[in-house]
């Protein structure tokens, strides 16, 4: 008789993880089931994660046709012609979203909501402790976090998350909250925080050795050039731009297709805005950091399906300090191409 292998670690992702990664639909999603199902890990999906990813992706996805739809009555009226775009209808959406999570089923295990959970829940964000907060009663993660410590004692638990409630002063490098650091101690098993399905991957040693870091490096930059432009200029500026790529970190990871790697980048620009005004002209110098991933086929040497994922702007001032921007949460936006179509008709 062949023995069943033993579980090695539980993974739990939050739905930010779940909607960003397109349901692991990405090539960063799919490289992280490849290495569950090597290393014999199980994806744990409470209820109330799975029923917020897919409420979000749901709207999205509608947000994202009424996008396109605003964008057929712009060319109608510029070329005088109608238009239409064929999207699939929400109902086609909703099933395709069943069938993903059916389709992974095989690896998740589901947590129901219970009403343990939410009287645990309650307790904290009337206590005020991480991850809630003044004014932040975070609901949902006390109840990822209840779920995490159930689980905890029957093996290791990877809590991906990039929410800054779990973390110490609400900073990823910080580690986890102290209360959270506490709730643990004595446990059978660990819990450990990740902000990325990236870091996860890296802490296991998944990377996949074999990038050409150089090659990938050079066609990531090219593609990416175009959104760090738009990115360095998204405050309108009237004048000049000048944008110099300096560095970029590459991290690769297998997927079960040996023409898809999944790679996830992080990108540094050097960026010199100038405003000539009727007498004087100025330049203001900020630097600048894009971070995201992407898809790469070594047998053809393409990147594809880039995603940004987050950026900041450090802003160096004339007296010598720093301002910084950040960008705001990252909305992702999914359409499906099969069955149940709708026609948003524009024209005239």
């Amino acid at each position: 008789m062949t023995e069943t292998p033993s579980l090695a670690h539980y993974i739990l992702l939050d739905s930010n993880a779940l909607v960003s990664e397109r349901l692991l639909l990405s090539a960063l999603g799919s490289a992280m089931l490849h290495s569950a199902a090597k290393h014999t890990v199980t994806i744990l999906l409470p209820e109330i994660v799975e029923r917020e990813t897919t409420v979000v992706l749901l709207r999205l996805a509608n947000e994202a046709a009424e996008d396109m739809h605003k964008a057929a009555d712009l060319i109608s009226q510029l070329a005088n012609h109608p238009q239409a775009i064929i999207v699939p209808s929400q109902e086609a959406i909703a099933q395709a979203l069943s069938e993903r999570w059916n389709a992974i089923s095989g690896i998740v295990e589901r947590v129901p909501f219970t009403f343990e959970q939410a009287r645990f829940a309650l307790d904290r964000i009337l206590a005020k402790l991480p991850p809630c907060g003044p004014n932040n009663e975070q609901f949902r993660d006390c109840c990822i976090w209840d779920v995490a410590l159930s689980k905890a004692s029957e093996a290791p638990v990877h809590l991906i998350t990039s929410d800054k409630a779990f973390y110490r002063g609400g900073t990823h490098l910080n580690g986890m909250a102290t209360n959270l650091q506490h709730d643990m101690a004595g446990g059978a098993h660990p819990i450990t925080l990740h902000p990325t399905i990236s870091d996860y991957l890296r802490s296991i040693g998944d990377e996949d050795k074999g990038l050409d870091e150089g090659k990938v490096a050079e066609l990531i930059e090219e593609q990416l050039s175009p959104e760090a432009e738009a990115i360095a200029n998204n405050g309108g500026r009237s004048g000049s731009l000048s944008v110099e790529f300096e560095t970029i970190t590459l991290t690769g990871f297998s997927t079960p297709k040996p023409s898809a790697i999944a790679v996830s980048f992080d990108a540094k620009y050097k960026v010199t805005a100038t405003d000539e005004g009727a007498e004087t002209t100025r330049d203001t110098r900020f630097s600048m950091r894009v971070v995201g991933n992407c898809s790469y086929d070594p047998s053809i040497q393409k990147v594809s399906d880039i995603v940004i994922l987050e950026w900041s702007k450090n802003l160096f001032t004339e007296g010598g300090g720093s301002a910084s921007t950040y960008s705001p949460s990252a909305r992702m936006r999914r359409m499906f191409t099969e069955g149940n179509f709708r026609i948003l008709k524009s024209g005239f």
